[in-house]
C-alpha cells in the first residue's frame, strides 16, 4: 500500500478513484466534491435491479437445463434441434452469474461516501480489508493531501 492508494482506491491532490483489475472505473475530482464520509455497508446501489436480473437468469438457467434434462429422459437427445449437453452447458453459467448477483447484494464493506454537485457516489474498498488499515489510510490522506474525509458515527476502531 503507497501512501495514496489502499486497496481498490486511490486519492490524488485533484482525484478520487476506484479501480478494478487496475483500470479506473470512478473517477471523481476533487473540485467537485462537496463531502466525503467512510462507512461501512451494504455496497450495492441498484438493489431491485439487480435482483430481478439475477431471478431471471436463474430461472431462464432452470428452463434451459430442465427442459434438456426431461427429453433425456424420455429417450430423445436434443431439443428442439439443440443437443442437449449444449443447452445444459449454457444453463449453468447463467445460473452461476444469476446467484453471484444477487449474493453480491448482501455483501458488506468499507466504502467512501462522496457528495459532489447534487450527486452521491461509492467508492468502494473492495478487498476484505481491516479498519485499522482504511482509518490509517484516511488519516495519511487527510494530512497529506489536505482531504476532510470523516468517518461515519457507527464506526468504531
Amino acid at each position: 500500500m503507497n501512501n495514496n492508494k489502499c486497496s481498490s482506491v486511490e486519492i490524488t491532490e485533484d482525484r478520487i478513484s476506484e479501480f478494478d483489475r487496475n483500470k479506473r472505473v470512478v473517477s471523481i475530482l476533487r473540485k467537485d466534491i462537496s463531502e466525503i464520509v467512510l462507512k461501512y455497508g451494504f455496497v450495492g446501489e441498484r438493489f431491485l435491479i439487480q435482483i430481478i436480473c439475477g431471478l431471471i437468469l436463474i430461472l431462464l438457467s432452470i428452463l434451459f437445463g430442465f427442459l434438456p434434462i426431461y427429453h433425456m429422459f424420455k429417450a430423445d437427445d436434443s431439443f428442439s434441434g439443440v443437443p442437449a449437453a449444449t443447452m445444459i452447458a449454457f444453463a449453468v453459467p447463467m445460473a452461476v452469474i444469476g446467484i453471484l448477483l444477487i449474493t453480491g447484494l448482501f455483501k458488506r464493506r468499507y466504502y467512501l461516501l462522496v457528495q459532489s454537485n447534487n450527486n452521491q457516489c461509492k467508492i468502494i474498498f473492495q478487498n476484505k480489508i481491516e479498519l485499522q488499515e482504511v482509518s490509517h489510510f484516511i488519516d495519511t490522506v487527510n494530512s497529506n493531501l489536505k482531504y476532510e474525509i470523516t468517518r461515519d458515527n457507527e464506526l468504531k476502531l
